[in-house]
């Protein structure tokens, strides 16, 4: 016999006191005798047998209580018990088999995912039906799945599980995976506990490392499989150089492809780009060990929608990480709606004549292609009148010096803004200050317009310039160009909070000049880029809305024209208005379209019932609701709808589905940063090195317990009774 706490022995030297206790209360009285007292002691010498019995058998059931409970804490069990149904523990194996993307490296002939397979059958073997035994079978991923949790034990259709489960696409996370586990484990009510981690144990796969607890009472092992050193190289990037993120048919567009090398050696590869299905060019490569190297591919697209570019390298042991997607689309042109706040027959007094020649300043022929941008401009009173704005095909709108937005028209603008619509709004002396701050009021305003500012003799320059800002980028190297512009007369205002100030005026209270804010949810106000794969601190299902609620708002304090400024007679007033626009325009390029699985695409408003998605793996399917969240599959997404006979389909969008990049580093974590990451005592145990059955089953140095104990107790509990019922039926009869 051995014990689980053999500390706890010391309590049966508490087995001594109820002897000691007896023997001093024989010793604290003294003999005396006297004449009356010889009938007495005569009278009670036949009853003097009987009462040392019963005092004997009180003091022996008392010394047993004190042993018993000494036992009882200690925990004692058999390491080779006669009897299994009082001695044999009740298992509940928690057990987290890894079907991240990473276990599909093939390691030999086989897959390193069939590996943990078979490891997973063995340890469903080791469990035993006849004492009681669960099993807990989960999946181990980004997004952790429970698939039995069974208070009964069936070991066929747990290896049917195992047998069927699938590889998945999805990255490694085992902080998470195991805060699950925990929480099944803590729930059991099995005499033990133990939760298997049956993975590649690769680093990156300890995200949110402050999940780990100390106070899990359940048993942990961690059995690696696959072989050390694997190597494995991926393209891990693909995006387009272009600042604004606007890309117009005819333009050269170059792409970024970066791949790394997570291997000890150097390797050389070919790199291929292909658009649209096709080859467009390609390149060999040497990456070296530990590095990422990049390559540039140029490409312009003839024709305007949806578009997908794809880059890939030589396979290897690991293929899903050999391509990359990136989805965009490209437009013919930037459809302007212009609002003419002060109309004028003659030219120069115009609101809107800088503005025009500055997008358009070529002569509008039908052939001409010299300017980007398709202009249609509407005075304030069309606007009014007009009963629906032509906003559907419209990128970007510019409102110049408009006294105010009626009702109708702010809800049709404010629609289109929460699709992704970009509206630039300058002021002037026709403004209605107090029906702009109503719209500030409403929060759709970044500013609320305090006073007219400055005068027709001094002026002042832009200052406070925000230069990282996408639409002000272009001037990094040509700084004083936007400070050399002129302004006499501003509004001065108060920001509103969720608002960013681009640029500031030089006067000395450094009065705001142009102000953004979202409307909506928002894009990002950020120039395009490599997407970020840092995980972040939530990512539980729930993908980023892709199209809804993606408009912003750009508020320029002064006129566009010349009344109260003298920027249109510099050229970087032209510059600047482009800058805006192509920014403001640049929505949905904006959107991310390079997605990580399981995130959700948000469709656009309207007929949810007309939208299909076209999908890598489950074929056409037709949309009933506002998104799309069955993205777990890396592949092309493509986003269609049905027309008006429902005859034929119009492509919307496409949408690139990657996998993380970060699962491709199959490096493992070292057992001294595993220590410090975990937090708690575990087991790590080496696949390949053979897996006895003391390593799958004896639990490590933690020894196997046994319901003895709860015997024990029910033993104390019954002395204790017996105790109390004989101790006052002898004081009766003594």
């Amino acid at each position: 016999m051995s014990f689980v706490s053999p500390a706890y022995l010391w309590l049966l030297l508490a087995g001594a006191l109820p002897v000691i206790i007896h023997l001093l209360n024989r010793q604290r009285y003294q003999t005396v005798r006297w004449a009356a007292m010889e009938f007495l002691l005569a009278a009670s010498h036949k009853n003097r047998r009987r009462i040392q019995m019963e005092n004997l058998l009180l003091l022996l059931l008392r010394v047993a209580i004190v042993l018993g409970l000494a036992f009882t804490f200690a925990r004692p069990y058999l390491k080779k018990p006669v009897l299994n149904a009082l001695t044999a523990p009740d298992t509940h194996l928690v057990i987290a088999i890894d079907n991240s993307y990473s276990m599909g490296y093939r390691d030999g002939s086989a897959t390193i995912f069939e590996q943990v397979k078979d490891v997973a059958r063995k340890l469903i073997d080791t469990l035993r039906v006849d004492r009681g035994d669960r099993l807990t079978l989960m999946t181990l991923s980004e997004y952790p799945e429970t698939l039995i949790n069974d208070v009964s034990l069936h070991i066929t259709q747990a290896k049917k599980r195992v047998d069927e489960l699938a590889l998945t696409d999805y990255a490694t996370n085992i902080m998470k995976t195991l805060a699950l586990a925990d929480d099944i484990a803590s729930k059991s009510t099995a005499s033990r506990t133990v939760i298997y981690l049956v993975t590649d144990n690769q680093k990156t796969g300890y995200k949110h490392a402050e999940a780990a607890t100390a106070t899990a009472k359940s048993e942990l092992k961690i059995i690696e499989v696959g072989s050390a050193g694997r190597a494995n190289h991926q393209v891990t990037r693909i995006y387009p150089l272009n600042q604004s993120g606007l890309i117009l048919t005819g333009q050269s567009v170059a792409f970024q492809v970066e791949s790394t090398n997570y291997g000890n050696k150097d390797i050389v590869t070919a790199v291929n780009f292909i658009a649209d299905g096709i080859k467009q060019g390609g390149s060999s490569v040497n990456i070296g060990a530990g590095r990422t190297v990049s390559l540039a591919f140029n490409h312009s697209f003839t024709e305007p929608g949806p578009h997908w570019v794809r880059a890939e390298i030589e396979k290897d042991n690991l293929v899903i990480d050999d391509s990359r997607i990136y989805a965009l689309d490209i437009k013919d042109s930037i459809k302007t709606l212009i609002i003419n706040g002060e109309p004028s027959a003659e030219p120069f007094e115009d609101e809107v004549v800088f503005l025009r020649y500055a997008l358009s300043p070529q002569p509008e022929t039908p052939n001409s292609n010299i300017s980007p941008y398709a202009l249609n401009i509407i005075n304030g009173q069309e606007f009014i009148s007009t009963e629906q704005l032509p906003l559907n095909n419209t990128d970007v709108m510019i409102i110049a010096n408009l006294e105010f937005i009626p009702p109708g028209k702010l809800r049709q603008i404010e629609e289109w803004l929460n699709k992704g619509g970009g509206l630039l709004i300058f002021l002037g002396d026709k403004v209605d200050r107090t029906a702009y701050n109503d719209l500030f009021a409403k929060g759709l305003l970044p500013a609320e317009l305090v006073e007219v500012a400055g005068n027709n003799t001094d002026t002042v320059r832009f200052d406070r310039i925000d230069f990282t800002h996408p639409a002000l980028t272009f001037f990094g190297s040509v700084k004083e160009k936007l400070r050399s512009l002129l302004i006499q007369k501003y509004y001065s205002v108060k920001s509103a909070e969720g608002s960013r100030v681009l640029m500031s005026y030089g006067d000395t209270a450094n009065s705001p000049a142009v102000i953004e804010k979202p409307v909506g949810k928002g894009r990002p106000s950020a120039a395009p880029k490599p997407p970020s794969y840092a995980v972040p601190k939530l990512r539980s299902g729930e993908g980023q809305e892709l199209w809804n609620g993606e408009g912003w708002l750009i508020l320029v304090t002064t006129s566009a024209d010349a009344e109260w400024n003298k920027m249109p007679a510099k050229p970087s007033y032209v510059m600047l208005i482009d800058q805006l626009c192509r920014y403001l325009a640049s929505s949905s390029s904006l959107v991310a379209r390079d997605l990580l699985p399981a995130q959700t695409i948000t469709l656009p408003a309207g007929e949810a019932g007309n939208f299909l998605m076209a999908t890598p793996k489950s074929g056409t399917v037709a949309l009933q609701a506002p998104n799309y969240k069955d993205t777990a599959d890396v592949g092309l997404y493509t986003l269609e709808r049905l027309t008006a006979d429902r005859m034929t389909k119009e492509k919307l969008s496409y949408f690139g589905v990657n996998p993380e990049p970060a699962e491709g580093d199959l490096r493992r974590i070292a057992p001294d940063e595993l220590r410090k990451i975990l937090n708690r005592p575990f087991e790590l145990v080496n696949a390949n090195a053979g897996l006895t059955d003391d390593a799958l089953a004896s639990g490590g140095q933690i020894p196997p317990l046994s319901h003895l104990w709860k015997y024990l107790i029910y033993l104390v509990l019954i002395s204790l009774v017996l105790e109390l019922v004989l101790a006052q039926r002898f004081g009766r009869f003594a």
